[in-house]
């Protein structure tokens, strides 16, 4: 398998797109909305989100299994995921990558939702918020919520108010 060659450093860089190309996969064939994935490499990290649809902004967090730790966020067991506490999302989407190049889409949360929850020290300076998987929603309701954006967003004529 391709990441079986990789750094640590360049393994957390591929399981991330993994995950963003999943969720921008899933978005793409439930709605028809082309999403894009920003697949540069910046330094100190991203925006804190991955991919915007309609005004909102997601932040996909993958996690690689019990033996893989993510430079931003602790993998703390197979029902539960921890993210690195970022302000500039509304929405998080969990995914864990199965170590064969396949990523399952687990669910997602609202950033508000989840916010005040205890912070955990994680690996480095990192401090992340555990989420429990039976917190999260449906991907469902995220494609419910993205279809009613794009319904705002084009009106009943289609065309976009912008």
């Amino acid at each position: 398998e391709y990441a079986g060659t990789m750094n640590a450093s360049q393994k957390a860089i591929y399981v991330g797109l993994l995950g963003e190309y999943a969720v921008a996969l899933e978005i793409s064939d439930r709605t028809g909305i082309r999403v894009h994935v920003d697949d540069r490499l910046y330094d100190g990290g991203d925006r804190g989100f991955d991919l915007q649809v309609y005004g909102l902004k997601i932040d996909v967090k993958n996690r690689g299994g019990r033996d893989f730790r993510s430079r931003v966020r602790v993998a703390v067991g197979r029902d539960k995921c921890a993210l690195s506490f970022v302000e500039n999302c509304d929405a998080y989407v969990f995914a864990e990558w199965l170590q064969s190049d396949r990523v399952v889409l687990l669910g997602w949360v609202w950033r508000k939702d989840v916010k005040h929850q205890p912070l955990v020290e994680g690996l480095g300076l990192w401090w992340n918020i555990v989420v429990e998987d039976g917190q999260l929603k449906p991907m469902g309701s995220l494609i419910t919520e993205i279809k009613f954006r794009k319904e705002i967003k084009l009106g009943s004529t289609g065309k976009s108010w912008h």
